[in-house]
């Protein structure tokens, strides 16, 4: 007759000493402990929704200082292109958004009378 897992188990069992028991069951204990926590991880649903909103608002963070960053060198340039070397408005600039805002006016005119 074949010996089963068990008898196999308990016969290896009988051949450990008292101290190599002792660590075994210590490490088991250790491992369920880990286990445990892992689990109670996992069903924790508030520590999850915590860490989820703690990352979408780093991320958020992230963005909105990438983004400011754009629109400040947007800003800069702009100036750079509407100012002359002294920093007065230059006159090309002048005449463009006076045109602009012409048609701008046009446009809703128009639309109005339709």
């Amino acid at each position: 007759m074949a010996a089963t897992a068990a008898d196999r188990s308990a016969t290896a069992d009988r051949d450990l000493t008292q101290e190599e028991l002792v660590a075994d069951i210590e490490q088991t204990r250790v491992q369920l402990g880990d286990t445990v926590d892992a689990l109670a991880q996992k069903f924790d649903v508030k520590a999850q929704a915590r860490a989820r909103a703690d990352a979408t608002k780093q991320r958020l963070r992230q963005q909105m200082t990438s983004v400011q960053s754009i629109g400040r060198r947007a800003g800069d340039k702009a100036k750079d292109v509407a100012t002359d070397d002294d920093g007065r408005v230059a006159p090309s600039f002048s005449l463009a958004a006076l045109s602009a805002v012409v048609l701008l006016i046009a446009v809703v005119v128009i639309r109005r009378r339709r």
